[in-house]
């Protein structure tokens, strides 16, 4: 957890903090940010940044449960009005060999992921099961999003 914050309370101050980052905010206009994180046990797993990185994340996850949480942030400019949720799905890593980590880490995909996995490209052959929305760990929780536009006042 960073600063002492649980993940949900940092996921939402990310999605804030990308909302107010926009300097012209256009009026009439929605904007919409989102803001995906990995927690295993405790520790909110970032993205790896390095080979070396990637395989430590990998070692720690693999055979285990891991949450993947994804904030979204709707803001109507016109009615300076926040609309925010969020989506937790868990995803099992199943038991890695050191092998089949290498391999997975040397084809590039895990450096900017968190969690150092992608199920929707190479890495979904590391999942072994998924409760809930798969959408969430791919990084945008569709329904979710969805419910906050409608709440927004836009008809989907």
């Amino acid at each position: 957890m960073e600063n002492g914050k649980s993940p949900f309370s940092q996921l939402k101050t990310n999605c804030i903090g990308k909302i107010n980052s926009v300097k012209q905010k256009p009026a009439n206009s929605l904007l919409i940010s989102s803001d995906t994180i990995v927690v295993v046990g405790d520790q909110v797993l970032g993205k790896p940044g390095s080979r070396s990185s990637a395989v430590k994340t990998l070692k720690k996850i693999s055979g285990r449960a891991v949450s993947v949480i994804s904030g979204v942030a709707v803001f109507d400019t016109k009615k300076k009005r926040l609309f925010y949720g969020h989506e937790k799905t868990v995803v099992k890593i199943k038991e890695l060999s050191d092998r089949e980590i290498r391999k997975y880490v040397g084809t590039g995909e895990p450096l900017d992921k968190a969690g150092a996995f992608a199920i929707q490209g190479k890495g979904s052959f590391l999942v072994e099961w998924i409760e809930g929305d798969y959408f969430n760990v791919v990084g945008l929780p569709v329904q979710r999003l969805a419910l906050l536009l409608s709440a927004a006042g836009v008809k989907i």
